[in-house]
C-alpha cells in the first residue's frame, strides 16, 4: 500500500470510515485503568434518572475510539507526523453496546511555518443513524 502523502489531501475529500463498538468489556477497562468509577456507566437507579436516561460510555474513551479509527483510516501514514490539536462535540449519549460507524473527511490542508498541516473532521453515528460525536483534529503530516 502506497503512503499517503500530503499532496493526496483535498478538501471535502471523504478518506473513508470506520466501525468501533463500544462493548462493555471495554467500557470497564478504561474505568479501571482511569479510575473513573461514576455510577451514570452502570445499569443504576441513579444512571436511569439522569438526565441520560440510562448508563453511558465514559466521555474520555472517546479519544480512544477516535484514535483507533483514523489510525485505521490512516494506516499507510508516514511516520514521523505529529497529532497537533483535537476537538470534540458530544451530541447525544453513547451507550454501552452501541456500534458507532465514524467517517473521516478531509477539511483543508496548509503549510505554516513550513510544515504541512491536514485538518480532519469525523462525525460518529450510531447502529440507529443518530449522530451522537463529532470532532476536529489537526496533524503536522511528515511528507
Amino acid at each position: 500500500m502506497r503512503r499517503a502523502y500530503f499532496d493526496d489531501f483535498e478538501p471535502g475529500q471523504l478518506w473513508g470510515t470506520a466501525v468501533w463498538q463500544a462493548s462493555p468489556e471495554i467500557c470497564r477497562a478504561w474505568r479501571d485503568a482511569t479510575g473513573d468509577n461514576d455510577d451514570i456507566y452502570d445499569d443504576t437507579e441513579a444512571a436511569r434518572n439522569s438526565a441520560y436516561g440510562g448508563p453511558i460510555v465514559p466521555p474520555g474513551l472517546a479519544f480512544i475510539y477516535l484514535s483507533d479509527c483514523i489510525q485505521d483510516l490512516l494506516r499507510n501514514k508516514p511516520p514521523g507526523g505529529v497529532h497537533a490539536k483535537q476537538q470534540l462535540s458530544f451530541l447525544e449519549p453513547i451507550r454501552p453496546g452501541d456500534v458507532l460507524t465514524t467517517s473521516l473527511r478531509v477539511k483543508g490542508k496548509y503549510v505554516k511555518r513550513e510544515r504541512k498541516y491536514v485538518e480532519f473532521e469525523t462525525e460518529t453515528v450510531n447502529q440507529h443513524g443518530q449522530m451522537v460525536l463529532t470532532g476536529k483534529r489537526i496533524s503536522i503530516w511528515a511528507e
